[in-house]
């Protein structure tokens, strides 16, 4: 559907991957899958496949097309994704919903932040091998990420943030405005190339950077960089299959 609707604007410029839950409980939704999983990649991987012919169109006719994903800094909660949580499985088995924030992210349990953060390592592995896969063919589209930082919007409103919930006033925090200049950059700017990744300077707030660049990854803050794991050839070809296995279907780029 559309396909058929944009054909008379010459196929689709700019396909921005932009919905998402954060911290939900250890739900299946009724596909029986992860319910942040199935709405944060699984759904952008089935419309992204769906909608490629009108992408490509407009690359053909406009000499380039974007297909954006929005990750998030909770891409860096987890080391490497995990097939287990693009596959079907029941309610409560993948970590369910009594480890604090704490013991998340310090400790290695299981829990909702953990399951937020495998969908948002999802999203931008997905951004970097699609690039790869543009690359291979040659293609004039461009694959690129981007991350809006701490942004005080309603996605905010889960239950399991716990003790961070009461320290939030000593987090940097910015607008939902300003959260999405990474995603404005990804989808418009003439300096955006495929496989670069927007991210807030400062990490949670500021202009927007490139912390990936062509698929690189960029010396950038104290640590020497993020996305480790963003930049895995291991892990693209693990979130292309996963993703392709899970929802039954061939994304041929």
């Amino acid at each position: 559907e559309i396909n058929q609707e944009v054909k008379s604007y010459g196929g689709l410029n700019v396909l921005c991957l932009n919905a998402g839950i954060m911290a939900i409980d250890d739900n299946r939704t009724q596909d029986g899958f992860e319910v942040q999983m199935q709405t944060n990649q699984l759904s952008h991987f089935l419309l992204a496949s769906s909608v490629y012919p009108s992408v490509k169109d407009a690359a053909e006719k406009n000499g380039e097309a974007r297909i954006v994903s929005q990750s998030s800094s909770a891409r860096e909660m987890v080391k490497g994704l995990e097939a287990k949580y693009f596959e079907r499985c029941d309610e409560g088995t993948l970590g369910g919903n009594g480890a604090s924030m704490f013991s998340q992210l310090v400790l290695g349990k299981g829990g909702p932040w953990v399951r937020y953060g495998q969908t948002k390592l999802a999203n931008s592995t997905f951004t970097m091998a699609l690039h790869h896969k543009l690359a291979e063919s040659n293609s004039n589209i461009k694959s690129v990420g981007c991350d809006p930082g701490y942004c005080v919007t309603p996605l905010q409103n889960t239950k399991h943030f716990g003790v961070f919930k009461k320290l939030g006033f000593m987090i940097p925090k910015q607008s939902g405005s300003d959260g999405s200049l990474s995603a404005a950059m990804a989808c418009f700017s003439p300096n955006a190339n495929s496989g670069d990744l927007y991210a807030p300077e400062k990490k949670m707030t500021g202009n927007p950077i490139k912390v990936v660049a062509g698929g690189e990854r960029q010396k950038t803050g104290m640590i020497g960089g993020t996305d480790k794991a963003t930049c895995n050839p291991e892990q693209h070809k693990l979130v292309w299959e996963a993703c392709e296995k899970a929802l039954g279907i061939e994304f041929v780029v």
